[in-house]
Order: structure tokens, then C-alpha cells, then sequence
């Protein structure tokens, strides 16, 4: 059956003209960017608001919990990256995709109450072994936090499915002015956690502020996305087996590649000390920051990618993929040499009763690694939008095998260094060549 791809037009002549001459993959970009500029802006004062309520001891700890995010993520077994792939594939081919919304809810709430489940169960057994050496904190008030972010870290990974099926139907906006609205929340809720009592009840407060928010705003996604689609088609179990056959390739990918990249804060935590943990973060934070920047326009290449796949437009595919690579190393770039010129500023600012110093050399490597990151991930995203996986697969078998001992091993002789490098010389051996050699050879040869 022939849907309509887009079911939402402007009615005024101004609107239809600025719709007409403006793509609306542009308007979603302004709109991440937006977004995630005043993210960037949330950060630096939570930062500082935590930092300062808190000291570096708690802090420590809600650096580590938050660095767990990721690995929450995982909880909707990337059944959201395939349906988001699967939208994007129906719209450019005109086809019906509603029975794969109905599907993805229906799979999406029975995966929210397993998840749920295992977490709780877990929490008491893995908050002592993660947080062993915060000894300040109870085994009670340990568990507790850890089951916090669980909690609303499960229900974003769940329902943040209707975030990308915003970006999926070329609606990202939506998706973007959410995250806005769960910014400001986390940033009323960190002041307002920080005038609460003891330093426990601010640490479990502010983690409340932090992980609430967007699990609230990815359900509104959801709710928001129902009355906006009205989903009529059929959910069946060859829909349901073709989103999980895609999403498990993805899950495992990511699974792959996350035990190289979020085990960071795991091995500072076994390895080196809190002050460490405190000062890696902030300059964390700030690459992490202006990177996300970056991630808002690649979410919004990734349907454009699919729907210029399907229709063999590739001329157009790899102007865009080195597009965003000249403008992302650009942007890192100037980041690196800002924070290197204002980084003695920046960490007063940020800890004006506390002496915390991040070295310029820490900077440069950070800069180096992201340099590496905008280029690997570019070519990520092209692959995941054809759901080529298996180079993603092959570089996160490798570094998954090596990379934990690798970092390990070099966090020991030569501290916050050594995690940069065993991630930087991981990426280059590995995805920094093979990522592009893919994307070229199956791609380029067929421009038309």
C-alpha cells in the first residue's frame, strides 16, 4: 500500500516557500543544534553546581553511574536503530511501515518490564563491585543509586525508540525540542538537589535530576508519536522476527564497540585515583559536549543516507559524508585549542574551592582521539544506515578482545594517558582504515 511520506505541510505561502526552499534535513540540524548547545551550556553549570555541592568525592561517583548510560542503551536490543532504518527505507519507497510502529511498541513495553526486572535484581550485586572504593557510601545507599539510574536509564533506552522514529520520518525536530525541555529540567533539578541535606541525599537527588528527565521526555516521544501517526498496520511475528533480526546486529556491534569505549570510567575507577576520575571528566564532558554537537547532524544523515541509498543517488552520498567530516574536524579542532588557552579558567570556574588542574598534554590527546572519533563515526553512521554491519562487527570483535587489557594495562604505567592511547591506536589499527575501504569500495564505484 502507498502511504504519503510526509503528512504535515505548511498551509501558508510563506510557510510552503521556506518549506520548498530550506531540506528539511537542514531544519532538524538547526534544530539538534539548538538543543545541544544549551545541553552544552546545562553541563558546564551542573558541573559546576555538583562540583561545588558536593565535592570531588561524590562527584566521582556520579561520574562513574553516569558513564553507565550507554550500557543501559542497550536494553531495547537496538530494535529502535531498526525500525528507525526500516521507516526510512518504506518512506523513500512509498510503502505502508505502520506495522512495524504497532510491532516495535508492543516488543518495546514487554523488553521495558524485563529489563526493569534484571535491573532491579542486579543492582544490589553490582553497585559494590563498581563503587568498592567510594567507601563513604553505605552497601544500602550504593544499591540505591545504582537502581536510580537504572530505573529511568532502562525507561529512556525503552521508549527512546519514538525518538528515532522521529528522526526517521524526517521529524527530528520533535525529538530535539524534548531534549531541550529534559535539559532544563536537569539543570532545575541539579540546583534544586544541591539545597537538599547530607551529601548522600544531594548525590541521589542529583542523579534523580540526571536520569529522569530524558525517560520522561523519550515516553512523551512515544505518546506524542501515537497521536501524530495513528499506527493502523498489522503487528506480526515476521515483523516482529525482521526488527529483531536487524536490531541484533546492530546490539552486537554496539556491544562490541562499547567494550572498548565505555569501559573508561571502570578502569580509572579500579586503577587510578578519584581525583583522576574528577579531572578526566571534565575534560570528558567538554569533548563530549561540543562532539554531541556533531552527533545531532549525523543523526540527521543517517535517514538521509538511507533514503539516498535506496535511490542510488551516490554523488550526492559522498559529498555529504565529506562534508561532515570538514566541518567535524574543523569544529574539534577549535574546541581543542580553546579549552587548551582558557583550560586554567575553565577548571577555577568550574571548582573555585577545590585545586583541580588538567594538563595541556591530557588536551591534545583528547583532541587527537575526537579528530579520530569524527572520522570513524561518520562512516559509522553511512553503514548503519545500510545496515552493513559486518566491518563494524569484525572492528568491535578485535577491539573488544584487546582493547580492556590494552587500556588496563597502559592506565597503570601511565595514568589518564595510557586510556587515550590504548583508544587511539585501537581506532587507527582498526576502523580509521577499514571504515572508509568499505564505504568506498561498495559505493563509489556506483555513482550514477
Amino acid at each position: 500500500m502507498k502511504v504519503e511520506t510526509d503528512t504535515k505541510v505548511e498551509s501558508s505561502p510563506v510557510g510552503l516557500m521556506i518549506s520548498n526552499r530550506i531540506p528539511p534535513h537542514l531544519w532538524i540540524t538547526a534544530s539538534a543544534w539548538g538543543s545541544r548547545l544549551v545541553n552544552m551550556v546545562v553541563q558546564i553549570i551542573c558541573l559546576r553546581l555538583l562540583l561545588v555541592g558536593m565535592g570531588t568525592g561524590h562527584y566521582a561517583v556520579y561520574a562513574l553511574l553516569n558513564s553507565l548510560f550507554a550500557w543501559y542503551q542497550l536494553a531495547d536490543l537496538s530494535i529502535g536503530y531498526g525500525l528507525q532504518n526500516y521507516i526510512s527505507e518504506y518512506r523513500a519507497e512509498g510503502r505502508d511501515y505502520h506495522g512495524y510502529l504497532r510491532t516495535a511498541g508492543i516488543a518495546g513495553f514487554g523488553l521495558l518490564v524485563l529489563a526493569l526486572g534484571l535491573s532491579f535484581l542486579a543492582s544490589p550485586w553490582l553497585a559494590p563491585l563498581l563503587l568498592h572504593q567510594f567507601t563513604f557510601l553505605t552497601p544500602a545507599t550504593q544499591a540505591r543509586a545504582l537502581w536510580t539510574v537504572g530505573l529511568f536509564f532502562v525507561i529512556s533506552s525503552i521508549a527512546g525508540m519514538g525518538m528515532k522514529a522521529w528522526y526517521a520520518l524526517q521529524k527530528g525536530h520533535i525529538a530535539n525540542l524534548l531534549t531541550l525541555g529534559a535539559s532544563l529540567a536537569t539543570l532545575l533539578g541539579t540546583w534544586r538537589a544541591m539545597q537538599t541535606g547530607d551529601l548522600s541525599h544531594r548525590l541521589l537527588w542529583s542523579l534523580v535530576a540526571l536520569a529522569a528527565p530524558p525517560a520522561i521526555a523519550a515516553c512523551i516521544s512515544v505518546g506524542w508519536l501515537v497521536l501524530y501517526e495513528k499506527p493502523r498496520g498489522r503487528s506480526d511475528a515476521a515483523v516482529f522476527n525482521a526488527l529483531l533480526s536487524r536490531g541484533l546486529t546492530f546490539w552486537i556491534s554496539q556491544i562490541l564497540v562499547m567494550l572498548l569505549l565505555r569501559i573508561d570510567y571502570i578502569i580509572i575507577a579500579r586503577t587510578l585515583t578519584t581525583h583522576d576520575m574528577v579531572v578526566y571528566n571534565i575534560v570528558d564532558r567538554t569533548f563530549g559536549s561540543a562532539f554531541a554537537l556533531y552527533s545531532a547532524a549525523l543523526q540527521t544523515l543517517w535517514p538521509l543516507a538511507a533514503e539516498l541509498i535506496v535511490q542510488e543517488k551516490w554523488k550526492e552520498l559522498v559529498a555529504q559524508i565529506r562534508s561532515y567530516l570538514l566541518f567535524g574536524m574543523l569544529f574539534v579542532g577549535l574546541v581543542t585549542l580553546a579549552f587548551m588557552v582558557a583550560s586554567q579558567t575553565i577548571c577555577h570556574l568550574l571548582s573555585p574551592h577545590e585545586q583541580i588542574t588538567v594538563p595541556r598534554l591530557l588536551i591534545g590527546f583528547f583532541g587527537l582521539f575526537y579528530l579520530v572519533l569524527v572520522w570513524t563515526t561518520t562512516y559509522s553512521i553511512v553503514l548503519y544506515s545500510k545496515s552493513d554491519l559486518k566491518p563494524l562487527m569484525t572492528c568491535g570483535a578485535v577491539m573488544a578482545v584487546v582493547g580492556p587489557p590494552l587500556q588496563w594495562y597502559l592506565a597503570i604505567h601511565f595514568g589518564l594517558y595510557g586510556i587515550l592511547l590504548g583508544l587511539f591506536a585501537l581506532y587507527i589499527a582498526t576502523m580509521g582504515w577499514y571504515l572508509p575501504t568499505r564505504v568506498y569500495q561498495y559505493y563509489q564505484p556506483k555513482q550514477t
